[in-house]
C-alpha cells in the first residue's frame, strides 16, 4: 500500500513539471537557450583582417603548395607501409621488401639499424 502512494506521487511530480515545461514554452516565459560566456582565450584572439592582402595566393603558389602536400602524403604513405612490411617480416625480409618499392627509405632505415647493430655488438 506505501509502495502504491508513493509511485502515484513520483508520478504526479512527473507530470507536474512535464506540464509546467510545455505551460513556460507556449508562454515564452521559459528561456529556450542559454547564454555563455566567451572564455578569455578566445576572447584575445585578433579578429579577421578585412584586407585581402593576406589570403592572396599566386597560382605558383597554390601549385607549389598543392604539389608539396601531395609529396608529402605519398611520403607518409610509404612509411607507413614500410613499417608494416617490417612489423609482418622482420627486420631483415622487411628491408628486402622495401628496397622493391621504395630504395630511398630503405638505405635510410638501413643506415638507422647498422648504427643500431653496432650498439648491440658492444
Amino acid at each position: 500500500m506505501k509502495d502504491t502512494h508513493f509511485l502515484y506521487s513520483i508520478a504526479t511530480l512527473a507530470i507536474g513539471s512535464i506540464i509546467a515545461i510545455f505551460v513556460g514554452l507556449a508562454t515564452g516565459s521559459l528561456p529556450t537557450s542559454i547564454q555563455r560566456e566567451v572564455p578569455a582565450v578566445l576572447a584575445t584572439i585578433p579578429a579577421k583582417k578585412d584586407c585581402d592582402c593576406c589570403n592572396e595566393m599566386t597560382a605558383e603558389e597554390v601549385g607549389a603548395s598543392r604539389e608539396r602536400i601531395t609529396s608529402l602524403k605519398k611520403q607518409r604513405l610509404a612509411y607507413q607501409k614500410a613499417s608494416e612490411l617490417i612489423q609482418q617480416y622482420g627486420l631483415k625480409e622487411g628491408l628486402r621488401r622495401i628496397k622493391e618499392f621504395a630504395p630511398e627509405i630503405a638505405e635510410h632505415l638501413e643506415h638507422f639499424t647498422e648504427k643500431d647493430i653496432v650498439v648491440e655488438k658492444h
